[in-house]
């Protein structure tokens, strides 16, 4: 089972696709998201680290952001201001 990871800009798609799993940095650190995860929203900060089905990464530079989780979808939104 895979996440469903979509990352929009003010621009457009970032990146859609599946993924095992996704890290990035909130107000309290460093955190992980893997399939079967709690929902949850929060800000984002800093990077986001994609790890695909095949093994590799693909690396996104956050200046600030928005994430939610839903069930195995993961949805974020980048340039949201404070």
């Amino acid at each position: 089972m895979n996440l469903f990871v979509t990352i929009h800009d003010r621009n457009g798609a970032v990146f859609e696709g599946n993924a095992v799993s996704l890290s990035s940095y909130n107000q309290k650190g460093k955190f992980d998201v893997l399939t079967e995860h709690a929902n949850f929203i929060t800000l984002i900060q800093k990077e986001i680290l994609i790890v695909k089905p095949d093994g590799s990464q693909k690396n996104v530079v956050v200046g600030n952001g928005v994430m939610r989780v839903v069930g195995n979808t993961v949805d974020i939104y980048l340039g949201v201001k404070k």
